[in-house]
């Protein structure tokens, strides 16, 4: 089972999740969640930045 990354627009929850999507619209998955904090961390967030603004969840656990 997979993970994915997401967001809250604006950081307010009420607008839903904001998922992190391959070239080719669909959702980019992760082995493991070491392995989609390593993207982040790539990508330019800071770690405090994924803690509190950036979030990981089950692929199964997706609302889409």
């Amino acid at each position: 089972m997979g993970k994915l990354i997401y967001r809250h627009p604006e950081g307010i929850s009420l607008n839903g999740k904001e998922y992190i999507l391959n070239d080719d619209n669909t959702l980019k998955t992760f082995d493991d969640e070491n392995k989609a904090k390593c993207f982040l961390l790539c990508v330019g967030y800071e770690e405090e930045d994924i803690d509190e603004y950036v979030f990981i969840e089950d692929e199964n656990e997706s609302s889409n």
